[in-house]
């Protein structure tokens, strides 16, 4: 069960779907629906997870972990 990964990053997966969601306006309809359906999908995003995870591991204290973890799925996504 991925269930104590989940635990240890929800507060800041909820600050990576924020981020993905501020950088996805645009005036091409597919943009922002893409973004809503990555939020929305209920899938479990284990690379941005465990990117955020990492970050904890080795003591990170910035901000650099929740935008590298949404690019992280922007890739995947693409």
């Amino acid at each position: 069960s991925i269930d104590p990964l989940v635990d240890l990053v929800s507060e800041d997966m909820a600050r990576v779907n924020a981020a993905i969601l501020a950088r996805t306006g645009s005036d091409v309809t597919m943009i922002p629906e893409v973004a809503n359906h990555l939020i929305a999908s209920g899938g479990k995003r284990l690379r941005p997870m465990l990117t955020l995870a990492m970050a904890q591991l080795a003591g990170y204290a910035g901000d650099g972990h929740i935008k590298l973890s949404a690019s992280v799925e922007f890739m995947h996504t693409a």
